[in-house]
């Protein structure tokens, strides 16, 4: 470690130090010299300064420097380390606002997440809603008249309907409206009712059953309050 020369009159002391501040404050503190101008810190070795006489130092007025140098606060490594953090860190609500927008953003992202299942789900599709297990429900008169070939009067009023996932089976039972005709069913013959068509048509409370079929189409029809009720069926399972 270097070494320095400490004087101020005709006192003068070497004290290792890596710096002159240092080697001053180790002077100071030794109690031999007073802070001041009149004290001169050179690296030893060096000639030395010619100085004023300094006045005589009194052991309180010693005493009293060091114990101010050692009573002043200094902050260690901790206290640094602390204060860089509260400086860095950010405000309590700026936190909170972030952690509420990111808590936002992912229940947007699950509702609409949610919302696309259901949809999809619950759209009515060409064989209508098959959210459920079993039959599709409120399949379109649309599909049945594609699946069937028979062509409904304006007006036809579908009270239900049902499809198979795999659209082997098409069904509606079907009111006309009053004075339209029954709809033909091309190259058919006179058949009985099935069980199905029966149930359907007797759900309404209809009376006069005839029925007639075409391959996988059958048309089996009904008349309640007057108005003609039919149940209109593809089924490839049957003939």
């Amino acid at each position: 470690m270097p070494m320095f020369r400490a004087q101020q009159g005709d006192v003068h002391a070497e004290f290792e130090a890596f710096t002159i501040m240092e080697a001053r404050a180790k002077a100071v503190t030794s109690g031999r010299f007073a802070r001041g101008e009149t004290l001169t810190i050179r690296p030893a070795g060096e000639e030395p300064i010619a100085t004023p006489v300094a006045e005589p130092v009194s052991a309180r007025r010693v005493l009293l420097q060091v114990d101010a140098a050692e009573r002043r606060p200094r902050m260690n490594a901790d206290d640094l380390a602390s204060t860089a953090f509260v400086m860095s860190s950010p405000s309590v609500p700026r936190l909170l606002l972030a952690w509420v927008t990111l808590v936002g953003v992912l229940l947007a992202i699950i509702v609409a997440a949610g919302a696309g299942t259901v949809w999809k789900v619950r759209h009515v599709g060409p064989l209508g809603d098959c959210a459920r297990i079993g039959l599709c429900v409120r399949t379109p008169l649309a599909t049945v008249e594609q699946r069937t070939g028979v062509q409904l009067p304006a007006g036809a009023e579908r009270i239900k309907s049902s499809a198979s996932r795999d659209g082997s089976y098409v069904s509606a039972l079907v009111r006309l409206p009053e004075g339209a005709a029954v709809p033909t069913l091309q190259d058919s013959a006179a058949a009985e009712l099935t069980n199905r068509a029966a149930a359907a048509l007797r759900s309404m409370s209809a009376h006069h059953l005839a029925g007639r079929t075409a391959g996988h189409v059958g048309l089996f029809t009904g008349t309640a309050n007057g108005t003609t009720v039919l149940f209109l069926r593809y089924d490839t399972t049957l003939g």
